[in-house]
């Protein structure tokens, strides 16, 4: 299948991705030397054994084994992260984030096809 992408269309792509990607998450160090944050990360894919999780706030990725995620865990679900020793850790899924997320990327795509 081929699109044609206008302009208007083009930047309705780069505004969604620029959504998806900007976000403000503060962090803080607590007393007892661990970094919790309210850090995002979104499951991008599965290679082999892991998973692979990319953080929108700084642009980066980590692997987790399959059976560290949360229950129901699937491509573009999102996730709480925290940051302990150095280490991203997955809290449980944003499921709100998610729902926004994907009701975000169905709008474009309608307004993309039309």
């Amino acid at each position: 299948m081929k699109i044609h992408l206008d302009k208007r269309r083009f930047r309705i792509i780069v505004l969604a991705i620029l959504l998806l990607l900007n976000s403000s998450s503060p962090i803080v160090i607590d007393n007892t030397s661990h970094i919790t944050s309210d850090q995002r990360g979104v499951l991008d894919r599965f290679e082999g054994g892991y998973a692979v999780i990319l953080v929108e706030e700084f642009k980066t990725e980590f692997t987790v084994r399959k059976e560290q995620l949360p229950a129901g865990s699937k491509v573009n679900t999102w996730f709480h992260l925290t940051i302990e020793n150095g280490e991203y850790k997955v809290v449980s899924i944003d499921d709100t984030l998610t729902e926004n997320r994907k009701e975000i990327i169905k709008k474009l795509i309608d307004e993309i096809a039309n």
